[in-house]
């Protein structure tokens, strides 16, 4: 900026939207009310996340979802349900080896349906779900202390 007032010791900008990302896996789908992983959830992300996952310094962003009154259930919010989701996917990727610092929860509440029911007999079991995406970007561009030493850039 050449205004001097707005100047600080950041000197870059990087805009995160720009990075491609790829669906990793297939989609999770979970009971209504749970965020329980399911032992083929287990196996989905063991089989088919991990060895895409496991090594690289690419951000995941795992994003849970969730839909309808049965996912209100025990007064939790429709956000809340869905984070308890995304965070049940990350707590078993980074227990068997993902790295804690590439994976971003994002819960996306019931703003994201891929279902509308347009009957009370239409099934809504696929807005109930977690989706893993695979960022171009990586733990080094964005985060201050990648390595976990302590210490900043």
């Amino acid at each position: 900026s050449p205004d001097q007032d707005l100047q600080d010791i950041h000197s870059k900008a990087t805009r995160l939207n720009d990075a491609q990302v790829i669906t990793v896996g297939t989609q999770l789908l979970f009971d209504e009310g749970s965020w329980e992983l399911s032992q083929q959830m287990r196996r989905v992300l063991t089989q088919q996340v991990l060895p895409q996952i496991k090594g690289k310094r690419n951000k995941v962003m795992v994003r849970g979802h969730a839909y309808g009154e049965g996912d209100r259930s025990g007064r939790r919010s429709l956000m809340d349900m869905s984070f308890r989701r995304a965070n049940a996917v990350s707590d078993f990727l980074v227990s068997q080896g993902a790295n804690p610092l590439a994976i971003v929860l994002h819960a996306a509440g019931d703003t994201e349906p891929r279902v509308i029911p347009t009957s009370f007999a239409e099934s809504v079991d696929r807005n109930r779900r977690v989706e893993l995406l695979l960022s171009e970007i990586t733990i080094d561009q964005m985060h201050p202390d990648p390595d976990g030493t302590g210490r900043t850039r």
